[in-house]
């Protein structure tokens, strides 16, 4: 049997180590085309390609337990040794196969991984069950997306 792989890992610059998400209940694959344009005095669009390719991976879980959830969302959080921007191996639709190389350490020659951000992050707290303090034991209807920078692993991100 082939070995199986996570359709999204991020990598944990703070502990060295890919950490593979759960494997989502959907998976979305966009990938974005980045125009500068504009209409001549014909109306006709005049327009220069900035970017090709740029991907947004958008992933929903039904259903994920607390613990699940919390150490996805940590990834994105300095405090608990996280990083906004964070290296991203992922099913890439349009090349039909996985960008970057989970199984080893992004780098700038062999693993160039690209850098991605996290929009918002939701859950739900529908038909919870709660622990015996309160707590719930899990959330329902988890989102995540997940934009290109358009910067690869190495390169300077710029942040505003």
């Amino acid at each position: 049997m082939p070995n199986s792989r996570a359709l999204v890992s991020i990598y944990n610059e703070d502990t060295s180590a890919w950490v593979d998400l759960p494997c989502p209940s959907s998976y979305f694959g966009i990938s974005t085309t980045v125009v500068d344009s504009a209409r001549n005095s014909k109306a006709q669009v005049v327009a220069q390609v900035i970017a090709s390719d740029i991907a947004k991976v958008e992933l929903k879980w039904n259903y994920l337990t607390v613990a699940q959830y919390s150490e996805i969302a940590q990834l994105f959080e300095e405090k608990y040794g996280g990083s906004f921007i964070v290296p991203v191996s992922f099913f890439d639709v349009v090349k039909g196969d996985f960008d970057g190389d989970n199984s080893t350490a992004p780098n700038t020659t062999t693993n160039k991984v690209r850098m991605f951000y996290p929009s918002d992050r939701k859950v739900e707290f529908a038909k919870i069950k709660l622990d015996d303090n309160g707590k719930p034991i899990g959330y329902t209807n988890v989102a995540l997306n997940l934009i290109d920078t358009g910067f690869l692993y190495g390169e300077t991100v710029w942040l505003l």
